[in-house]
């Protein structure tokens, strides 16, 4: 399968980098670099550090004129962008910032305008957001306004089974509905508790709290289920605790309970980490 490409900016706008107007090519930085350190040992060599590089997405624009060539650079200027990635039949994306575009004369073979340009990469590749239920809970669009579809599987009422089928940990966006008053979580993997967390708050109807372990979107807050920012609860989560949901590769079971006497009705989206794609 050829490799494919586009390009989403802030607005929700879409450019199809694989058209002729504004065609994605010679490209680099899609594999592996790591830094890694060692120190001997007899025969051995022991890593001691071992960290993923931040490599540059570079290639060449070739656009079919100046006016293309502007309208990249304004859809560009509405940040932040994700470069979407197939070669599977499945998309994934970098969060993304535009950190060079040149701007040569047009060619003379090509009759086109051939601008080297790079991307910086924020994040690793990101599949789209997987979204399980709590059991025992409605998956209705008034509660949680998404459109992807949900995932249920037999568990407990009141939990969360999630599937990561990537090879890293995943992020986790968990989304608590009100009514719900102090809500305390665990994720369970392989028959023990990797983290737990907690909020001392009570949320009404109407409305949610949101925990996004997304380094990028790192929060706790309250939201109307609009997904409208009402305030920050970081402060009164329980710092003791991970809080933050990484969900290990494999099925993992995420436990949800308050002090209050309603049901618990909460959603977990799950976005699988990679290094490569």
């Amino acid at each position: 399968m050829i490799r494919q490409y586009k390009l989403i900016n802030a607005d929700a706008e879409v450019i199809d980098l694989m058209d002729e107007s504004t065609f994605f090519g010679d490209t680099n930085g899609l594999g592996i670099s790591r830094t890694i350190e060692t120190v001997t040992s007899g025969f051995c060599f022991i890593p001691v550090r071992n960290e993923l590089d931040r490599q540059n997405i570079s290639g060449t624009l070739y656009f079919a004129d100046y006016d293309n060539y502007l309208t990249f650079a304004r859809f560009c200027s509405r940040v932040p962008l994700k470069l979407y990635y197939n070669t599977t039949g499945t998309w994934a994306h970098r969060i993304v910032m535009l950190q060079k575009l040149e701007k040569p004369e047009i060619d003379k073979t090509t009759s086109k305008l051939l601008c080297p340009v790079e991307f910086m990469p924020e994040s690793a590749w990101r599949s789209e957001a997987t979204v399980f239920s709590a059991a025992g809970s409605e998956a209705t669009g008034k509660v949680y306004p998404y459109t992807y579809p949900f995932v249920y599987r037999e568990v407990a009422a009141g939990a969360i089974a999630l599937v990561n089928n990537g090879w890293n940990d995943a992020q986790c966006r968990l989304h608590i509905m009100g009514p719900v008053s102090s809500p305390t979580w665990s994720l369970v993997h392989n028959g023990l508790t990797v983290l737990t967390g907690n909020v001392d708050a009570t949320i009404p109807e109407g409305y949610k709290i949101v925990v996004d372990a997304d380094p990028l979107n790192l929060e706790i807050a309250e939201y109307t289920i609009d997904n409208e920012f009402v305030q920050n609860l970081y402060a009164v989560s329980d710092f003791d605790t991970e809080r933050f949901v990484l969900i290990p590769p494999g099925d993992s079971t995420l436990f949800i309970s308050h002090q209050g006497t309603e049901e618990i009705v909460a959603y977990a989206e799950v976005i699988r980490i990679a290094e490569t794609m």
